[in-house]
């Protein structure tokens, strides 16, 4: 207390009062809390800044993975449709395939069927000739003895009532060499029958001869029609190779897909969970910035007006009146500043006292009791802890700051390797849109390749449409015809 007793005195003397001095210290404080306040709005300013750009950022990457998630979604969905579809062509070209060797099948059993028709009628034709021919030769000799007519009558070709002229004739021939009977009528019958069988052997000939041709005839048209169906076989089996092939590479890129979906699933999931943190960080320090600087503005409203009081003519003129007379009285100084200065002092802590109420400041409550008590001592105390706190709170700024500094450097090094990523991005897209301009050529030719095919299709089509119609009329002629049908199947299953 001496001390200061002592400090108040030199003061006095040097023409500086306590009262200046202690408005002086008020005002550096303004003073520095506002400079604190400037530098505090500057640092939040680009802490604001990043905030905003970080999130423009994450909300631009979320938006492109979106994006690349529902493109992917639809390509997925395309491949799935496409591959259902092959699947269902290739389970069509397989069953043609198996049906057409199934008609192929089928046509052989039925080939072989009339092939060995063919060979028995064809048999019989020939086994029929050499029969008239050695009965022609025997009746020639003028008799019919030592001629078998039994194998004339097993033939199947030989018409009834010609069997039975010639039963009848063999059986007259052997009664007029029993009874002696005249010859000549003999005779003029013999020369009849001979003129029959060789009308009959001339017309079986014929008959035999237009056999072979239909034989031939059918044995082309057989091997055209199977020749036809292996090769729609064989094209439908390619063609079903192809669409499988086809398909495995689909299905190849719907794992593929999905794989590359998951992953922008999860890294849009990712930052989302950032963005979100980010944003409530961001929420929470601006708060936090709003907060501190309503507090400061009130505690300097409340300095500023603690310095006005101090500063008023009131306290200037007690100070003068009193300050120089206790050069002169000594230890008396201590009573007659208090009494001198008391009503001022009550009214600064009064004034320190509402600020405190009315904004919750620690330091103004602390301020206000310190008036009250120890108007100059305590006082200056008070504003010694208020610049030791303020010193603490821009040690926190500075910490904050270091971090903003931190998170600005990630940002920019981030910002940086996106871009790089942007880059390769673009030269990707450049590169698959120079393939997609080769591949789209590429289809145009192959789709001139279907064409031709498709021509060439439609020609094999309308040739084998037109066999199976002339293959149609001759089964239906030889359903109508009474000849060798009549002694053979004529069956269209399995070919028409």
């Amino acid at each position: 207390m001496r001390s200061s007793t002592f400090a108040a005195f030199v003061a006095v003397a040097q023409g500086v009062t306590p009262t200046q001095k202690v408005i002086q210290l008020l005002q550096d404080m303004m003073a520095k809390g506002k400079e604190e306040m400037r530098a505090e709005e500057v640092k939040f300013s680009a802490f604001v800044q990043w905030c905003d750009n970080t999130k423009a950022s994450k909300s631009e990457a979320i938006q492109r993975e979106a994006d690349a998630i529902a493109s992917l979604e639809s390509e997925v969905d395309k491949l799935q449709a496409d591959c259902a579809q092959l699947s269902r062509q290739i389970s069509s070209l397989d069953e043609a395939v198996e049906q057409h060797k199934t008609d192929a099948k089928a046509a052989t059993e039925v080939r072989g069927k009339e092939a060995a028709d063919f060979q028995a009628t064809y048999q019989d034709y020939t086994e029929t000739l050499d029969s008239l021919d050695g009965a022609i030769a025997t009746m020639k000799s003028g008799t019919v003895d030592g001629f078998n007519f039994l194998q004339l009558s097993r033939s199947k070709i030989m018409p009834a009532d010609v069997m039975r002229v010639i039963a009848s004739f063999a059986q007259s021939g052997d009664e007029v060499a029993e009874a002696a009977a005249p010859e000549a009528h003999y005779n003029s019958h013999l020369g009849g029958i001979i003129d029959m069988l060789k009308e009959l052997k001339a017309k079986f000939k014929s008959e035999r001869t237009e056999l072979e041709k239909e034989e031939l005839t059918r044995k082309h048209e057989f091997e055209m029609m199977t020749s036809a169906l292996h090769d729609e076989a064989v094209n439908d089996s390619k063609t079903s190779g192809r669409k499988t092939a086809t398909r495995a590479k689909k299905e190849k890129r719907i794992a593929e897909a999905g794989g590359e979906l998951a992953e922008e699933q999860d890294d849009m999931s990712a930052d989302k969970k950032y963005l979100a943190d980010l944003e409530a960080e961001c929420a929470a320090k601006t708060s936090d910035f709003d907060s501190r600087q309503q507090l400061r503005t009130e505690e300097l409203a409340a300095i500023g007006k603690a310095v006005d009081i101090l500063d008023s003519d009131s306290v200037s003129q007690a100070a003068e009146q009193h300050l120089p007379g206790m050069l002169q009285k000594g230890t008396a100084f201590l009573s007659l500043r208090a009494s001198a200065k008391a009503p001022t002092m009550d009214k600064v802590a009064a004034y320190l006292q509402e600020a405190a109420e009315r904004t919750g400041s620690q330091e103004l409550q602390t301020a206000a009791n310190s008036a009250e008590s120890a108007p100059f001592e305590k006082v200056k105390k008070m504003i010694t802890e208020m610049i030791v706190k303020l010193k603490e709170e821009a040690n926190e700024e500075a910490e904050h700051s270091a971090w903003c500094d931190t998170e600005l450097t990630t940002n920019k090094q981030t910002r940086s390797d996106k871009s790089s990523e942007i880059e390769e991005l673009n030269s990707d897209i450049e590169g698959l849109q120079a393939s997609n301009s080769k591949l789209s050529i590429e289809v145009s030719e192959l789709q001139v390749d279907i064409q031709n095919l498709e021509s060439e299709r439609s020609r094999a089509s309308e040739d084998r449409t037109a066999e199976k119609a002339k293959k149609s009329s001759y089964y239906f002629g030889c359903k109508r015809s009474a000849g060798c049908c009549q002694q053979r199947p004529c069956s269209t299953q399995g070919i028409l």
